[in-house]
């Protein structure tokens, strides 16, 4: 997972993830929040819109990490079907063999010792050699390009 360890989006949510936010994300444009008015996602197509970035979505909530590869071409054993994988991030295992892979997330406060009481989003931005073959998208972005981008977000903002 070296290629994924470069240029990233980080987005942060001081909520948690309950059950059904887990369930619910995995069910591509079938959310279960419809009528939850005041819920994020409700449309079931938000988190989708990260595939315009990144290959390999992934995000913590409490003890679990959550990476989806919906090209079942990144993460080993899945596949279309089942294009996912739930890691306990309190099992020493996985913090003594995937040091490098949980590393962004310390940056966040997290201690891998407790739940991680938020959400933290990351986002690898798509690489040249990745958008080649990709079936998601052919676009890449640089962090320059990022940092424009949320840049034109707060100038919106600031108009609104």
């Amino acid at each position: 997972l070296s290629a994924f360890q470069g240029a990233s989006l980080l987005v942060y949510n001081n909520g948690i993830f309950s059950e059904q936010d887990f369930e619910s994300i995995q069910h591509i444009g079938d959310s279960q929040k419809k009528g939850q008015l005041a819920k994020t996602g409700r449309f079931g197509i938000g988190f989708n819109s990260c595939y315009h970035l990144t290959e390999l979505p992934t995000f913590m909530s409490r003890d679990r990490l959550i990476m989806f590869d919906p090209q079942a071409k990144y993460l080993p054993d899945i596949n279309p079907a089942n294009p996912g994988k739930r890691i306990d991030l309190l099992n020493p295992a996985v913090q003594e063999n995937f040091p490098d892979q949980l590393a962004p997330y310390r940056a966040f406060g997290a201690d891998f010792l407790s739940d991680y009481r938020a959400t933290l989003f990351r986002l690898p931005l798509r690489t040249p050699s990745q958008a080649e073959s990709s079936k998601l998208s052919k676009q890449h972005h640089s962090k320059e390009e990022i940092v424009q981008l949320l840049l034109s977000f707060l100038e919106e903002a600031q108009l609104s």
